[in-house]
């Protein structure tokens, strides 16, 4: 039922999430407000709808807005579905359109399907040219300090592999996006030590997670993000 999306940890569901989670959410829908508004947008991994309905309200010409989930789309259609906005059930990995997109918006989702490559050459056929990816995904030195290579285990269950900066690039651009015009952004960036009890002391005492900023911003010099963000043009 469309009333009964509830939260497992992996979307955003309002009212059922952390104010961290909840912050750290609206901080993606409002850097990506200024390249939506007046652009024909496909969002993936949608979700509930919350941050469809955020680029809608900053002025999204119309958005496709898909989710692998027909739980989250329901609530959607419930809770956000609105003129010019269409939730659709689909995959990243298998996506196949007819049009193409001025925007492209695929947050907290990379992380989800071992057919991340498929899944970013779907993006970029998806866009035209000149088109925009926006693309957040959790940094894997800082969520999964144990794991040092893609290809070693993770924590969390609900993703395949989880990605550092340098590896996401590689691929964008193996995907077909421009180098050149590739920008990367941070979300909670703080300090990351190498030693665990020092890692444990520092969440521990300084709950960096949750003091530090959720806005995306370019990287500074001696801090990590605990997410980061690329935008990236179809050249």
């Amino acid at each position: 039922m469309a009333e009964d999306c509830a939260f497992t940890g992996e979307f955003f569901v309002p009212g059922q999430t952390s104010r961290r989670i909840r912050d750290d959410a609206d901080a993606r829908y409002r850097f990506a407000a200024p390249f939506v508004a007046g652009k024909k947008v496909l969002e993936v991994a949608c979700g509930t709808g919350y941050g469809t309905d955020r680029m809608k309200q900053a002025g999204a010409a119309s958005i496709l807005a898909m989710d692998i989930s027909e739980d989250a789309l329901s609530y959607a259609r419930a809770h956000f579905q609105s003129p010019g906005v269409v939730f659709r059930q689909g995959d990243i990995a298998h996506m196949d359109f007819s049009e193409q997109f001025d925007a492209a918006v695929c947050f907290e989702t990379i992380e989800h399907t071992p057919h991340y490559r498929e899944a970013l050459v779907n993006l970029h056929r998806a866009l035209k040219p000149g088109g925009v990816l926006l693309l957040s995904t959790p940094n894997r030195i800082m969520t999964s300090p144990s794991a040092s290579r893609i290809t070693d285990p993770i924590p969390n269950p609900y993703h395949t592999q989880e990605f550092v900066p340098s590896e996401m690039r590689e691929f964008l651009v193996e995907a077909g996006f421009s180098p050149s015009a590739l920008q990367l952004f941070g979300q909670r960036q703080q300090y990351y030590f190498s030693s665990r009890i020092l890692r444990f002391l520092y969440k521990r005492f300084r709950d960096p997670d949750h003091r530090m900023s959720p806005d995306f911003r370019p990287l500074q010099a001696g801090l990590l993000p605990r997410d980061f963000l690329f935008v990236a043009r179809k050249g």
